[in-house]
């Protein structure tokens, strides 16, 4: 994703050892670990999607946030974006699927 700046900005990725402060990790970690905090951290931050594995504590908690839905679902990931965003719901649930990396 990291590829497509400017047009998305990503707020971390495999790079975060090197490439980001570690106070942006921390707040990563945080997040995605649904620890104290992490809804102020969607509240107050730039972002307007969330890309979140199933497996990891914020997929559980984002459902029940104010101002978020859910716009994409696989059997692996789920897609949120803020309220009032044009995305449409997709649910690929089931689906095999073959991507292709450009």
């Amino acid at each position: 994703l990291w590829k497509l700046f400017p047009d998305a900005k990503v707020s971390c990725d495999s790079r975060y050892e090197t490439a980001y402060p570690s106070s942006v990790v921390e707040e990563n970690f945080r997040l995605y670990g649904a620890h104290e905090g992490w809804q102020e951290i969607l509240r107050d931050g730039e972002a307007d999607v969330v890309i979140v594995e199933k497996a990891e504590p914020l997929a559980s908690a984002l459902p029940s946030l104010t101002g978020w839905r859910r716009v994409y679902e696989d059997d692996a990931h789920d897609v949120y974006a803020r309220e009032g965003s044009e995305l449409p719901l997709r649910d690929r649930r089931g689906e095999r699927i073959f991507g292709s990396f450009p």
